[in-house]
């Protein structure tokens, strides 16, 4: 069966803060904020000959009854490969994307089955319309675990892609406007089709920090801390279910030290690790994040600090 997933973060109405979870701190100190999205489909083509573009790509949610959530977008092949992003439901704009009237038809969504899917919509740069199709009989899925952010938003978001499992087709196409644009390094591998989609985000810049008696809210995320007297364990985001943890070997505690921190998403447990090191100036605590594992996540380093008399939350590249 597919598990009922929902968007969690900026457009979260409300956060399971459940009996049964771990200790909620009543701190002053937050290490690290993130966004987490939970989605069942993602499509992902190369874009080899597009002078603009080097990859396009669309997510969506199943809602029942209603249309769909779909979430497209393009990513430029020039440094730091800025995305430009359209959401089909207003209340999830956000962060630069824009809205965009896109149609989704697709068939049935199976645990382990690539489904087909057609989608419509008008971008800046003209209509877009997508297809892709499988076999009756359609290869197995994989596992295929944490993407490589590939310079992606470099600069301006860390991010932890996570899919549970994926396959490839080669029965895609893409027009932008009148053109049919070539899709796929290999005609074998046009669509790379992933299930179970895992989406942490670390976003840079500076945030306002409202602090409620369990939990912290910065840019509309919901952040909750599980500590004791002696410091904090983990910083996580959870909301319907779905919970994306940084847990640390040490308890963090706004003093000059260092340990080891893991991140994990739902039961994927250290899908990211690094070093963490904390080192507090006068009325501000900075917390830095060195990755480690796997290796290509050491260029996706940041810094947090957190400035406690203005209650504000700055997170930047390292």
């Amino acid at each position: 069966m597919i598990r009922h997933t929902f968007l969690i973060g900026a457009a979260a109405a409300t956060v399971d803060a459940a009996g049964g979870q771990p200790h909620r701190a009543r701190s002053s100190y937050l290490p690290i904020a993130f966004d987490y999205y939970v989605w069942d489909d993602h499509y992902f083509m190369w874009l080899p000959d597009h002078p603009v573009y080097e990859a396009f790509e669309i997510m969506t949610i199943d809602r029942g009854a209603y249309p769909p959530l779909a979430f497209a977008f393009f990513t430029e092949r020039r440094p730091p490969k800025l995305q430009h992003r359209y959401f089909n439901d207003r209340r999830f704009v956000q962060h630069g994307s824009s809205y965009a009237e896109i149609a989704v038809v697709a068939s049935a969504l199976r645990t382990g089955v690539p489904r087909a899917i057609d989608v419509r919509f008008t971008a800046a740069n003209g209509l877009v319309h997508f297809e892709c199709a499988f076999p009756k009989i359609a290869p197995p899925m994989t596992p295929a675990g944490l993407t490589n952010q590939s310079g992606h938003g470099h600069g301006l978001y860390t991010l932890y892609f996570y899919r549970e499992r994926n396959v490839a087709t080669a029965h895609g196409s893409l027009r932008i406007g009148d053109r049919a644009v070539r899709i796929g390094r290999a005609p074998a591998t046009a669509v790379i089709y992933s299930q179970g989609i895992l989406n942490g985000i670390v976003p840079f810049g500076r945030f306002p920090v409202f602090r409620e008696p369990q939990a912290f809210e910065v840019a509309g995320a919901k952040m909750t801390l599980e500590a004791d007297g002696r410091g904090i364990t983990a910083c996580e985001n959870r909301a319907f279910g779905h919970a994306m943890r940084v847990r640390f070997e040490d308890r963090l505690r706004p003093i000059r030290m260092e340990t080891r921190y893991h991140v994990d998403l739902e039961t994927h447990r250290s899908v990211a690790s690094g070093r963490v090191e904390v080192q507090p100036r006068g009325g501000t605590v900075t917390t830095t994040f060195r990755p480690e594992r796997p290796v290509w996540t050491s260029s996706y380093g940041f810094v947090t600090t957190e400035t406690m008399g203005e209650r504000s939350l700055t997170i930047a590249a390292l």
